[in-house]
């Protein structure tokens, strides 16, 4: 079993770079919530309550030929 880091442990900057990860592997690489866990370092439960969260507060955003602005900030 891989090692998982913290999410407790991370600092906002540090978290929304593993959060951009995860958003760009989902959407657009098509990985599922293990691939993504192992390459981000988090749990498969924080993966899934990110993009969860993400897609909750973004509905417009969801779709995957937005995700470019939502990812850049616009």
């Amino acid at each position: 079993m891989s090692s998982t880091r913290s999410v407790r442990e991370l600092s906002s900057s540090q978290e929304h770079a593993l959060l951009r990860v995860i958003l760009e592997g989902y959407y657009y690489e098509h990985l599922n919530f293990q691939e993504l866990s192992e390459k981000s370092g988090v749990s498969r439960s924080t993966v899934f309550r990110w993009i969860r969260n993400f897609e909750a507060a973004n509905p417009q955003m969801c779709h995957t030929s937005m995700m470019f602005y939502c990812l850049n900030g616009y």
